[in-house]
């Protein structure tokens, strides 16, 4: 599911997964993010750049980190217009604060 590289023409999200630097970084190190499209279980990804190749439409975007045995940390959760042919960019950032949500924006 997931590529880094985009291919030319095809319809997806591409979901930037970032940190904060600081006392949590090695925590965040050791964990991976989840994203779950249209209510399905989040698919564990990396961080860094991610694409997902889907169809035109609108899809509901979830990214949760597994921390400690739990998928509900870091949650941040938006909803995009996917046009056919085209890519929306996101960017999710990781809570500075364990314990708090993340933000999941176009970028």
């Amino acid at each position: 599911m997931n590529e880094s590289q985009v291919r030319s023409g095809e319809t997806g999200l591409k979901i930037r997964f970032s940190y904060p630097a600081g006392p949590f970084a090695d925590v965040y190190r050791s964990t991976r993010p989840g994203v779950g499209l249209n209510g399905s279980p989040p698919v564990l990804s990396n961080w860094g750049e991610q694409w997902f190749p889907v169809p035109a439409g609108s899809w509901a975007v979830k990214v949760t980190v597994a921390f400690g045995g739990q998928d509900g940390f870091g949650v941040a959760e938006c909803v995009v217009s996917v046009g056919e042919g085209a890519v929306v960019d996101l960017e999710y950032r990781a809570p500075t604060v364990l314990g708090l949500s993340g933000t999941l924006r176009r970028r």
